[in-house]
């Protein structure tokens, strides 16, 4: 029987990497068109970089409350386009970008069906990458700890002993940067890498896969920490000694996870349902590598976003991610066979799925219509509208006008006009 062209289409390969990319773009072209209100606590991305563009060093010329490979990228883009809010917010494109290649690559590296894939970027997309247009830590490190595990999930498809080696390499290399970025999610992180070579090296009675991750996580670390350790450095690591205080609380995981947590409760009893209705035993399961490590993986996503609900409480869209690896786990045991076949029936999930998770997209249509009502105009803000920046560093930024006319008069002081100024 001849194919339909549609089908012949569906079939190859590289047809879902040209769906991905039309899907997505929009989510990342976005923020590059539109004007963005100016994000609190933003300055704090900014200041970091620019030092760093001035030639301090983190630790040893200043203090800074997480390590600095949150500001490695925003650093790259104020080299390549300048230090303006503009070149954070291309920055964040690019972040973005990387975190969907990264999400992407993990699942082909698990051998997803590319359906599923597809339809999972689409609600990382819509849950997660929507939401985030400026650089903030609690986001990039997720977005390194999603690096990490690509390499995690690629050595083993590797071609090659050499390509084999580097992927575990770079994946010690990305893990530690992501706990140079943040503790949390980089603690979890290592914990998972550990863990799913742990299975791997017993799986295959080697510790090969081990080794290499090892090695290269310590001299990344020694790299980074030696040279700041005659700085003051480990400063870093005493968060809970006054004047701080801890973040760790089995009372607030605990509070978290049973009075605030509906949906990421909800995902975790489908999946273990799904595993005992679909596999016949435990040993079943662990011997099935791909599916072991695909649903261990996203069930500790999903618990890793309780905990930074609690180790990082603000903002609270950083975690949102667990949506995304949800779904991969109940769509590891879908009929997608059946679903995929038409350009219609795909059409009808992308439909589903942008309307069962259309918050985001909603959030930013209804901010631009009128809302009228007697309730509503009674309970709205009497704000003024925010305005574009005078500074050329804030061109497309909005900022509320009185910040405007504060900096228009720190600017006109007269020791600002002298020449060859210093900072």
């Amino acid at each position: 029987m001849n194919k339909s062209v549609s089908t012949k289409f569906l079939e190859n390969p590289y047809s879902y990497l040209l769906i991905d990319l039309i899907l997505v773009l929009p989510f990342l072209l976005l923020p590059l068109f539109v004007s963005l209100p100016y994000r609190v606590n933003i300055f704090l991305t900014y200041e970091g970089a620019y030092r760093m563009l001035l030639g301090q060093v983190p630790f040893q010329d200043y203090g800074q409350p997480m390590g600095f490979g949150f500001w490695l990228i925003p650093l790259l883009f104020f080299k390549l386009f300048g230090p303006t809010f503009m070149s954070l917010v291309k920055a964040q494109v690019f972040i973005n970008f990387i975190s969907l290649a990264a999400v992407r690559g993990i699942l082909y590296n698990l051998k997803i069906k590319p359906i599923a894939i597809t339809l999972s970027l689409l609600i990382f997309c819509l849950t997660y990458v929507i939401y985030n247009f400026w650089p903030w830590y609690n986001h990039i490190v997720v977005v390194f700890e999603l690096v990490t595990f690509f390499f995690l999930t690629a050595f083993s498809n590797a071609k090659s002993k050499w390509g084999y080696y580097l992927c575990l390499v770079l994946a010690g290399f990305f893990c530690f940067l992501t706990i140079f970025t943040k503790q949390d999610v980089g603690g979890i992180s290592l914990l998972y890498c550990l863990f799913a070579l742990g299975y791997i090296s017993l799986t295959e009675k080697s510790v090969k896969p081990l080794l290499p991750f090892i090695l290269s996580f310590g001299v990344t670390a020694s790299l980074f920490i030696l040279p700041f350790l005659h700085h003051d450095f480990l400063y870093w690591f005493n968060y809970g000694q006054p004047p701080h205080s801890s973040r760790i609380s089995i009372g607030l995981l605990l509070d978290v996870f049973l009075s605030n947590s509906i949906l990421e409760k909800v995902y975790l009893l489908i999946l273990l349902g799904a595993v005992i209705l679909h596999v016949p035993s435990f040993r079943a399961f662990y011997s099935d590598r791909s599916l072991f490590l695909t649903l261990t993986l996203c069930v500790v996503l999903i618990l890793q976003s309780l905990v930074t609900r609690v180790t990082s409480p603000l903002p609270t869209d950083h975690m949102t991610y667990f949506h995304t690896f949800a779904f991969i786990g109940v769509a590891l045991f879908l009929p997608w066979e059946k679903w995929s076949r038409t350009y219609a029936s795909i059409g009808i999930l992308i439909v589903c799925l942008g309307f069962i998770y259309s918050a985001g997209v909603w959030k930013y249509i209804s901010s631009r219509i009128p809302v009228h009502g007697v309730d509503a105009t009674a309970t709205a803000p009497t704000s003024k509208p925010w305005v574009e920046g005078t500074l050329p560093t804030l061109r497309h930024v909005l900022v509320p006008p009185e910040t405007n006319r504060g900096i228009e008069e720190i600017m006109a002081l007269p020791f600002l006009q002298k020449k060859e100024l210093k900072y």
